[in-house]
């Protein structure tokens, strides 16, 4: 019966550690693509400043 238990309790361990695995990966997914929107919209503010120093310098 104890030996039972125990494949009971190793079971939902495996599955609590799949799960936490999983959404390990998730959040993963989720910070490269925050950090890819952050890269683009610094590139955006990069480009904008270019833009405005060649308007300045044509004034």
């Amino acid at each position: 019966m104890a030996v039972y238990g125990i494949a009971i309790v190793k079971e939902c361990a495996n599955k609590m550690i799949e799960t936490a695995i999983k959404f390990l990966g998730s959040a993963n997914k989720i910070f490269e693509n925050t950090i890819k929107i952050f890269e683009t919209a610094n590139k955006k503010i990069k480009t904008a400043i270019n833009s405005s120093k060649m308007i300045t310098s044509l004034e």
